[in-house]
């Protein structure tokens, strides 16, 4: 890239900015002081600080519904909001089996979390705040200490995928990338063992409230899924369960987060198109052929640039153009949709010997790079989010 003449020394000097940016990532990874190095002790679990009480759970059970157009608490519709009730009473009650025990107290904290994010974000006036933020990290804290004792050798069940998946999203928000990868990865294990027909008969017959359940989970899966088979050159954990597309798409398509999900769910099948292509080589797709090669990139890109027309299509109305956390997951998408071209454009057959095939993918890095330091500079203006 710094043999690159048309660019100017701020391009030429990203690709050292983005390993700056990934060092001090990893810097705060081990020193970050989010998850304490306290190893639980054996009567964690059991004491009642660990999970709300019944006054909490009809309190928080009523926020939840009012919170529903908000967006934080589509975070967690991977866990419905009755699913949330039934785990809390069984906990309050002591009727979970001592191996679900863990994954109920992880998928009960990680709900309550969002609500209560969901309710400072509603804070007008901003005196309930401090308390708010407390609670987070009560909440926090006990759904870390919970995930300490998930055993992916449990019997794979929906609690246990739940448990994993919301565990993921907390590590990652809390900035440990290594174990929210980890955890996304035993995420797609467990989901390819329940299988897609098991989603597909649960979807069909849940209420609505429970299939946009199921169909998140399933759906977080097939994404995170897809772009670690990609980014880590593995098979793709889901590719053999035959899930029906509809399935994947939950019903309510109102919901903010939904556009986003669709964009990401259209970036999962090309990326497993792509790994597949890799996988298998141009000569059994028929491509022996330079001509053949350069046909399979153009119409990779042509989807592509398909998917850019719908992202500046959504990105541009209410509330996704005036909502700063919207704004920083549109920043993430884009990322997402140059490091996507990158790899495409690597993949031409002249991109070794011709500079006229590199030039693209240069670009294309370089604006990847670029929506980087923006989801960097956006997170430092809205630290709220």
């Amino acid at each position: 890239m710094r043999n690159e003449n048309r660019f100017g020394s701020y391009e030429q000097d990203l690709p050292q900015i983005a390993v700056d940016s990934i060092q001090q990532l990893n810097a705060q990874e081990i020193s970050s002081a989010t998850e304490p190095n306290k190893e639980p002790g054996p009567d964690d679990l059991s004491d009642p600080s660990m999970y709300p009480s019944a006054e909490a759970v009809c309190f928080l059970s009523i926020e939840s519904r009012k919170l529903a157009a908000c967006f934080h608490s589509e975070i967690a519709s991977i866990i419905s909001q009755s699913f949330f009730e039934r785990m809390s009473c069984a906990l309050l009650d002591e009727q979970v089996p001592k191996h679900r025990h863990a994954e109920y107290i992880a998928c009960v904290n990680f709900f309550i979390l969002t609500v209560v994010v969901g309710l400072e974000a509603t804070d007008k006036n901003g005196h309930d705040v401090p308390r708010l933020r407390i609670l987070q990290s009560r909440y926090r804290q006990n759904a870390f200490t919970a995930l300490r004792y998930i055993s992916v050798l449990n019997s794979p069940s929906l609690s246990l995928l739940q448990a994993l998946l919301a565990g993921a999203m907390l590590y990652q928000m809390s900035g440990y990338q290594q174990k929210s990868a980890y955890l996304s990865a035993l995420a797609c294990v467990t989901c390819s063992q329940l299988g897609g027909h098991y989603f597909a008969e649960l979807a069909a017959s849940a209420s609505e409230q429970e299939s946009l359940e199921d169909r998140q989970c399933l759906g977080h899966c097939y994404i995170i899924d897809q772009s670690l088979a990609l980014s880590m050159g593995r098979r793709s954990f889901l590719s053999e369960m035959n899930v029906n597309a509809s399935v994947l798409m939950p019903p309510e398509r109102d919901m903010p987060i939904m556009p986003i999900f669709n964009i990401y769910l259209q970036f999962a099948r090309i990326q497993d198109d792509i790994a597949r292509h890799l996988r298998k080589g141009p000569a059994l797709h028929g491509l022996d052929e330079d001509v053949g090669q350069e046909a399979y990139i153009n119409d990779l890109q042509s989807r592509m640039h398909e998917i850019r027309q719908k992202i500046r299509q959504f990105r541009s109305q209410p509330p996704h153009c005036d909502d700063s956390l919207l704004q920083g997951e549109w920043m993430c998408v884009d990322l997402t949709y140059f490091n996507i071209m990158t790899i495409i454009l690597r993949l031409h057959p002249g991109f070794e010997t011709s500079r006229q095939a590199r030039a693209p993918c240069l670009e294309s890095a370089r604006r990847a790079l670029h929506r980087l330091l923006d989801v960097e500079r956006h997170g430092s203006y809205h630290p709220e989010i």
